[in-house]
């Protein structure tokens, strides 16, 4: 059933394998444990005691809704952490521009008037020459 529900090649793969070592005689576990990047550690040992213990079927329903369960977080973990990625990709993005763009050619504006600046400007001004200078040797290289 497993190898039917899969499209992975690669997982078909597995499948087969854990398949021949099952009509060979060896042990679900066993099968599944020869494969750890695939089955982990806590699915192996669950199916070993469900093994052992006679109740492999209810086992199996258990670990299928625990790993339910897993991906159902992860995809809400994942799913939450998308905003936040957009909204600091786009703030990266609008302060390479301002950086690299738009305060080089503010800066002569300000530098001509010769007043006394405040020293956030200061600052941001300076961090943009910088940027720029380090902008330009790495588009350089």
């Amino acid at each position: 059933m497993l190898r039917a529900q899969t499209g992975v090649k690669k997982h078909n793969a597995i499948f087969d394998l854990v398949l021949r070592d099952i009509e060979e005689g060896h042990a679900l576990s066993k099968a599944f444990g020869k494969f750890p990047r695939m089955f982990s550690k806590f699915c192996v040992s669950l199916i070993r005691v469900g093994e052992s213990s006679g109740t492999l079927p209810a086992t199996l329903e258990y670990l299928a809704v625990e790993l339910q369960k897993k991906h159902v977080l992860r995809s809400k973990i994942v799913s939450a952490f998308i905003y936040p990625a957009v909204i600091a990709l786009a703030t990266l993005g609008i302060t390479v521009f301002l950086m690299l763009f738009l305060f080089p050619k503010i800066t002569p504006i300000f530098k001509s008037l010769h007043a006394h600046l405040p020293l956030s400007t200061r600052i941001v001004m300076a961090s943009a020459h910088c940027f720029c200078i380090i902008g330009f040797f790495c588009w350089q290289a």
